[in-house]
């Protein structure tokens, strides 16, 4: 059985330093009717929203249906006991203060309470100032936890933020460092092919002399212009071997022009005269 509600919140809010009583809700769940109203017309006229319940399971069937701060339990009822039913909640609802009430002295209760972690203990009969202090100090409890939870939730969603950016970071830095590589890539290529056509174009002079050279030995039988071709060979060899040479001892990356169109390594590491 649930009993008449003596007031109702429209919503659940969270909590905060502006709270007013009216704000909070607390459900009361007393199978003595006459202590029952009595706790919920004292937390009312304080300002206090209150539901009772006369039962553990009426008290389930209103926290199901509604949002609650506080629930206030007598530890010795019909059915299901004060103590199981506040550990059920902190089971299911771990925002809510719990206040445990009992009218006989039960060191056993009062150990399995303390071990609960509840947020008061009430002894019958229980005064209103002793109702409203142990209700005013189990909100503000309430109130710093749920901060706190606030706060941590904050917080991790803080550090998953930074982490994501971090990542995203850190992927945007092995596409530079990609990049990087491709690019050194590219202009390593691109130094091998003007070291190439530098190459090409020092030897192309020489070994033209030598096929020249041979070719006007097969055809000459005189032996002084035999003589002279041979020392235009070898002219021509001792060029080619100066510019290997010059490869092997490369470290200039100036570039000269060349057939208008392409540049090539200066193998003789130095610009050529524009003047000329």
């Amino acid at each position: 059985m649930i009993a008449p509600a003596e007031k109702r919140a429209p919503a659940a809010r969270t909590a905060g330093t502006g709270t007013q009583p009216a704000d909070i809700r607390v459900l009361i769940v007393d199978d003595d009717a006459a202590h029952r109203k009595l706790l919920c017309r004292n937390l009312v006229r304080r300002g206090y929203v209150c539901d009772t319940a006369v039962n553990g399971r009426g008290a389930r069937a209103l926290l199901a249906g509604g949002a609650y701060d506080i629930l206030v339990a007598d530890i010795v009822m019909p059915g299901e006991s004060g103590l199981d039913l506040a550990a059920a909640v902190q089971t299911l609802y771990p925002d809510m203060a719990v206040i445990m009430a009992t009218g006989v002295e039960d060191s056993r209760a009062y150990g399995r309470a303390a071990e609960m972690g509840v947020y008061g203990y009430l002894i019958k009969p229980v005064s209103r100032n002793q109702l409203l202090a142990t209700v005013e100090s189990a909100w503000q409890r309430l109130s710093m936890e749920r901060e706190n939870r606030q706060q941590a939730q904050m917080m991790a969603r803080l550090i998953i933020e930074r982490d994501t950016q971090v990542a995203a970071l850190e992927v945007a830095n092995q596409k530079i460092l990609a990049q990087q590589a491709d690019l050194i890539r590219k202009e390593r290529l691109s130094a091998l092919l003007q070291l190439a056509g530098a190459t090409a174009h020092e030897i192309n002079q020489p070994l033209m002399i030598i096929l020249g050279c041979i070719e006007m030995l097969a055809d000459n039988g005189c032996p002084e212009k035999r003589n002279a071709y041979a020392a235009g060979i070898k002219a021509a060899a001792e060029r080619i071997a100066h510019i290997v040479t010059k490869i092997q001892s490369l470290h200039s990356d100036k570039s000269v022009c060349y057939n208008a169109h392409d540049r090539i390594i200066d193998l003789d590491g130095q610009m050529p005269d524009q003047g000329k």
